[in-house]
């Protein structure tokens, strides 16, 4: 028996207790079995092997005065500690997802099997807190994560989530803290290079219809969960390119569709549904975003934006007692004057929050900036020219992005 069935036995059942006021009733999920115990669920996969996965949303609890971060840290600590799992080198604390807080951990057991665990929690309008728990052997993680994460995420609407600000506004406030950036990431995988044109020979304005982002998640270092808004570039003949990593006016459309069939499929509208087909492992497949998705907004020609910006990603075992937390970061300042700085920084902690006059003056790291609807160009005083894809986010000047990152105003 694994050490989390008997959590269940002797935790969950005084949670049963706590009952919200309109309990939503938590649909199947296909591909999986699902047993029900008063508003304790399980799910786990239809499979012929044993795969020891298992999906639980837990019944409602109280937090009392915590918040939804402190509480779910606290439990999830307990829980590991209940179990008697000896947790990984790789750790990261809770982290806000727009309404959700999530916390993963890599974890070994008594008989030295390696284990992920995520959890995702939120808050219902009657101030309970329900929140799931997903158990992945190492070897499944990115496999059965995503079905669950999203079964998950989808029943929480019908189950009445908070609207409250807790954990960030959707369309302004991206994890940019939740990436992973050594290792092997189930939303990040290295891209080879896109194919560009010269400057300005690739996309017409007129072939754009714009820069969708869309909320994903999967897996990466220490099995940390990743929640994050990612970018598509929507062309008006129906196009859909995935993650564009460059400046739409130098994307070589061709050479893309031939070098990198997989980032290329279509999409449509259907009222507020957006409907992206793309291919995947078993073929073509067909996704319908009714929610969690966002038109972003180009930049005016020639805009000028003031502020020190920020993009981070890491992860560390400070979550557990440790004192390891690594991370790199990308920082981009910009003023009224056209003038901006730029530098990439890892290993450490971070702040950007201003930039001294004499830094526009480097010859790597500064230069003059171009903002063109979805283009931003930046000539280093150094000679040498980088050109990336721009969008705002929507309602916001201080949070953007460029090509796949997302920057957010860095604290002051």
């Amino acid at each position: 028996m694994k050490p989390y069935t008997t959590i269940i036995a002797t935790t969950f059942y005084c949670l049963l207790a706590f009952t919200a006021t309109s309990q939503s009733t938590v649909p199947p999920l296909n591909g999986w079995n699902m047993q029900q115990q008063q508003l304790y669920y399980l799910f786990t996969p239809k499979t012929l092997l044993k795969t020891g996965v298992t999906y639980e949303i837990m019944p409602p609890v109280q937090a009392g005065d915590s918040s939804i971060a402190n509480w779910l840290d606290n439990r999830v600590l307990a829980e590991i500690k209940a179990a008697g799992y000896t947790p990984g080198i790789t750790q990261v604390t809770s982290r806000p997802a727009q309404q959700y807080q999530t916390f993963a951990t890599n974890v070994t057991d008594a008989r030295g099997r390696k284990w992920t665990i995520s959890f995702i929690a939120f808050q219902q309008t009657d101030k309970t807190i329900r929140y799931a728990r997903i158990m992945l052997p190492s070897t499944y993680s990115n496999t059965y994560l995503k079905p669950a994460v999203g079964h998950f995420m989808k029943w929480s609407k019908q189950a009445g989530i908070a609207s409250s600000g807790t954990t960030g506004n959707a369309a302004t406030s991206p994890n940019t803290s939740s990436r992973s950036t050594t290792g092997k990431s189930a939303t990040r995988n290295k891209k080879a290079g896109t194919p560009v044109t010269a400057p300005g020979a690739g996309l017409k304005p007129a072939d754009i219809k714009g820069v969708a982002i869309h909320l994903e998640y999967g897996t990466g270092v220490g099995g940390m969960m990743i929640t994050e808004y990612r970018p598509y570039l929507m062309l008006k003949d129906g196009s859909v390119f995935k993650y564009p990593d460059c400046s739409p006016y130098d994307l070589d459309v061709a050479a893309s569709r031939q070098t990198q069939p997989t980032r290329w499929g279509t999409w449509k509208l259907e009222g507020k549904t957006l409907v992206v087909t793309l291919p995947e492992k078993n073929g073509m497949e067909t996704d319908r975003w009714e929610q969690h998705w966002f038109w972003t907004i180009p930049a005016k020609p020639g805009e000028k934006i003031t502020g020190s910006f920020t993009t981070i990603s890491g992860g560390g075992n400070t979550a557990l007692g440790g004192s390891a937390m690594t991370f790199s970061s990308a920082n981009l300042s910009f003023n009224q004057q056209g003038q901006f700085t730029y530098e990439r920084t890892g290993g450490g902690s971070n702040s950007a929050a201003g930039t001294a006059v004499s830094a526009y003056s480097s010859q790597n790291k500064a230069g003059r900036y171009t903002l063109n609807e979805f283009g931003l160009e930046l000539k280093f005083n150094n000679g040498q020219v980088k050109r990336s894809l721009f969008y705002f986010y929507p309602d916001s000047h201080t949070t953007f992005g460029v090509n796949d990152d997302a920057y957010v105003a860095a604290k002051k």
